[in-house]
């Protein structure tokens, strides 16, 4: 009986403590940027089917945030700058799936502002994006889908299409 008693309080620790805590959108937060902010390291944000009408900064956390099926599962970004930020140096644990990245505006007056109406990766962050699409976005200088600084995101199963940029690389500009 003690060696049960033992498993199953080792059990109970591993998966309370062992695993990340999984938060759902809207169920838990109403958006996604606030499930984001109420997440730590190794955490899971669950997007239903929907569109939120948000732009979204991992802000550091390497979390999963994921949608539940790209094609009705939309981040719009309503021509507000970058719909999706990875400044922070968030490493590639940090992924975003499942979802479409759409009507993104990258514009400004300062670096890095005016790049990346999709996407925007610097400082060194290196996330995985899978199952995205990432379509209809523009940025006044370079990357209209996707805009890379000194960062290496991971890309598996990813549309980029219809973005657009005044300058370098409509769909994707890497730099450094």
């Amino acid at each position: 009986m003690k060696n049960l008693t033992t498993l199953f309080i080792s059990t109970f620790f591993l998966t309370t403590l062992g695993f990340g805590t999984i938060i759902n959108v809207p169920g838990d937060y109403s958006t996604i940027q606030a499930g984001i902010d109420a997440s730590s390291d190794g955490d899971t944000v669950l997007v239903a089917v929907g569109t939120y009408v948000e732009n979204i900064n991992f802000n550091g956390k390497n979390i999963v945030v994921q949608g539940e099926d790209r094609e009705t599962t939309i981040i719009d970004g309503n021509q507000n700058g970058s719909v999706v930020t990875f400044n922070s140096g968030e490493s590639s644990t940090a992924a975003l799936t499942g979802f479409t990245i759409q009507n993104g505006f990258a514009q400004g007056s300062s670096w890095p502002n005016f790049n990346g109406g999709g996407i925007l990766c610097y400082n060194n962050s290196d996330p995985t994006l899978t199952n995205v699409t990432i379509s209809d976005n523009s940025a006044e200088r370079g990357g209209g889908g996707i805009y890379c600084y000194q960062s290496s995101p991971s890309l598996v199963n990813a549309t980029i299409s219809g973005n657009s940029t005044e300058t370098d690389g409509g769909g994707i500009w890497c730099y450094d």
